[in-house]
């Protein structure tokens, strides 16, 4: 099929947008369902954090309809993705590896089955406890092949996934930098809307209204943070803005029944604003020495982390809103809901962001300089403005 001529930076940059906010919608609004969800089902809030374990590992698309069933979510994002996929068919230039290589099918299965039980145990743990059998036999088992997996990978010389890579240290801090900062975001998209619906009791639609502002922030910010990174680098902006996504989900913390949902909305908004100073700065540094040929390799270990990463930080915040408890008695034995616990679960999701932006800190810029091409552009030119002109020797 022949394609129409567009700027390839246009085109990549096109498809990549709309599939971060299909992605980003996904994250946050399959957590406004599950309240719903949870009732329909007769799930307690503390277990429904499975339902968003399995989606990520899974890499599920879901997104709901708040006046429908919440059998919805796995439609609503399907005209997007479309659209999406017909652009990219169109104008996207077609690039084809050399050499594929074989498959690799003993990386597969210890990769599924490692992950699968590792995940069951973290979902899980917050219900049946992470003393019971059943859950440490999950990790411990999991762990195993996993660690099988990575002896497998090493020794073969075509992988799945190729963990040599985590020898360049630029890409190893940031995956390091974006498994923190994912499990603090997406751990703060699972705990907001059961903090608005369960307790304080709002609508499903005034809980995604109340969300959704955080997916702006992302989209407006990025824009101001495609101009400063080939000025300042990814260390600056991503410990900056890391640092800022902890303050103001540790403000989330503040949050009782009688403060105005816009001030959460505007809450939600600096959180996304925040985080696309880790997104674009960490996606685009995280390949600066990584060769053209292992971009797909990169790419897929990228992903993994993230998608791990945000298991975690749901399962770490489930986990926080268990002990704590989300429900409390009354003087006269009526069940109510326990706000505490909403908001150890916030402040524990300012600590991780918090772990990223410390490990933000030692990323080194100069490890990114082929990615901050304008700045050396804009230095050339500086260099030759100051040149001085050549004189003309009259005789």
């Amino acid at each position: 099929m022949r394609r129409r001529q567009l700027d390839p930076k246009i085109s990549v940059s096109v498809v990549f947008v709309a599939a971060m906010f299909m992605s980003i919608m996904d994250g946050t609004i399959v957590n406004v369902a599950l309240p719903s969800l949870g009732r329909q089902l007769g799930a307690s809030s503390t277990s429904l954090d499975s339902v968003v374990v399995v989606y990520l590992v899974s890499i599920a698309i879901v997104i709901p309809l708040y006046q429908l069933s919440w059998r919805w979510v796995f439609f609503v994002n399907v005209p997007i993705g479309i659209a999406a996929c017909l652009f990219g068919l169109l104008f996207l230039q077609e690039h084809r590896e050399p050499a594929t290589g074989r498959f690799d099918l003993a990386g597969f299965l210890l990769a599924g089955i490692g992950l699968g039980l590792v995940m069951y145990a973290l979902s899980e743990g917050p219900t049946y406890g992470w003393a019971s059998i059943g859950i440490l036999g999950s990790a411990l088992v999991g762990l195993l092949v996993l660690g099988a997996f990575v002896v497998v990978e090493l020794r073969m010389r075509q992988p799945m996934l190729d963990l040599r890579l985590f020898g360049n240290r630029l890409f190893r801090v940031t995956n390091l930098v974006s498994l923190f900062s994912s499990a603090g975001f997406l751990g703060v998209l699972f705990i907001g809307p059961l903090f608005l619906q369960e307790g304080l009791g709002v609508s499903a639609l005034t809980s995604g209204l109340t969300t959704f502002p955080e997916a702006i922030g992302v989209v407006l910010s990025t824009q101001v943070v495609a101009l400063l990174y080939p000025r300042f680098g990814p260390r600056r902006l991503v410990a900056i803005g890391l640092t800022c996504v902890a303050i103001v989900m540790s403000l989330m913390s503040l949050l009782e029944r009688d403060t105005s949902l816009w001030f959460m909305r505007l809450l939600m908004f600096l959180t996304g604003a925040g985080m696309a100073y880790a997104f674009l700065p960490i996606q685009t540094a995280s390949f600066a020495a990584i060769s053209s040929a292992s971009t797909g390799q990169a790419s897929a270990l990228f992903n993994a982390q993230r998608q791990v990463g945000s298991s975690l930080g749901i399962a770490v915040l489930s986990t926080v809103l268990s002990i704590v408890g989300p429900t409390r008695l009354s003087a006269t034995g009526a069940v109510l809901p326990n706000l505490t616990a909403y908001h150890a679960a916030f402040l524990t999701s300012a600590g991780l962001a918090l772990i990223g932006a410390c490990i933000a800190l030692t990323i080194r810029d100069s490890d990114a300089a082929a990615t901050m091409s304008r700045r050396v552009r804009t230095r050339r030119r500086e260099d030759a403005s100051e040149e001085p002109l050549p004189v003309e020797v009259l005789s």
